[in-house]
């Protein structure tokens, strides 16, 4: 895609980050991140230092440290629902920006929480509508602008794991890269028996076809 293409270019020519994208590819590899490397600050740091290599924008590493930092936090068994954890490390995060630390890979990319709290006035706002109406309010694109706030107004929903992606299927446009994120996070809190047992098997199919 455009931001790989443009990343490379930019790494051979002896830039150290990548592409200024405001979409979530970068975001949406943060799983993995945290899957591997068990450190909390250290993991928090990759997450948002890989997703520098392809989407160096405020919009798209504000996303990346926020679901981050939120995603450690309910791994560490932090009580609320997951948009009360994403406020708590929102107003953590705001202090800190404040602060304008110029090693803060935020003050230097200018992010601003504002950009958040925009995204989940909007979330909010549209609680009660349809996949449909949704989509037609918030937007479906991949861009950071569109796919912040559904991701949002999905989790303001408090809905199962399973629902909650259906509906995110649903509104269409760029639900991969959301997906990613919203399971993310939901996963974390998700009991065994809320994950669809035939979409386990059909990965673990996946994977074994890959193998061979």
């Amino acid at each position: 895609d455009t931001a790989t293409r443009e990343s490379i270019a930019l790494l051979e020519s002896g830039r150290r980050t990548g592409y200024a994208s405001d979409e979530l590819g970068g975001a949406a590899r943060i799983a993995a991140i945290l899957y591997w490397i068990e450190d909390p600050q250290e993991a928090l740091f990759a997450a948002v230092d890989q997703a520098q290599l392809t989407h160096r924008s405020a919009e798209s590493l504000l996303v990346t440290d926020l679901f981050a930092r939120t995603a450690v936090r309910l791994l560490q068994g932090e009580p609320g629902t997951i948009i009360d954890v994403l406020r708590s490390v929102r107003d953590e995060r705001a202090a800190q920006l404040m602060k304008a630390d110029p090693d803060d890979v935020l003050v230097q990319v200018g992010a601003t929480i504002q950009y958040f709290d925009q995204a989940l006035v909007n979330a909010l706002a549209c609680l009660d509508c349809s996949p449909r109406e949704t989509a037609m309010r918030l937007g479906q694109s991949c861009h950071a602008a569109h796919a912040l706030p559904i991701m949002l107004n999905i989790l303001a929903r408090a809905l199962n794991y399973r629902e909650s992606l259906r509906i995110n299927s649903l509104i269409g446009g760029d639900s991969a890269a959301r997906a990613l994120l919203i399971g993310l996070l939901l996963g974390i809190r998700a009991k065994p028996n809320e994950i669809p047992e035939a979409w386990c098997e059909a990965w673990h199919a996946r994977s074994l076809s890959a193998k061979l």
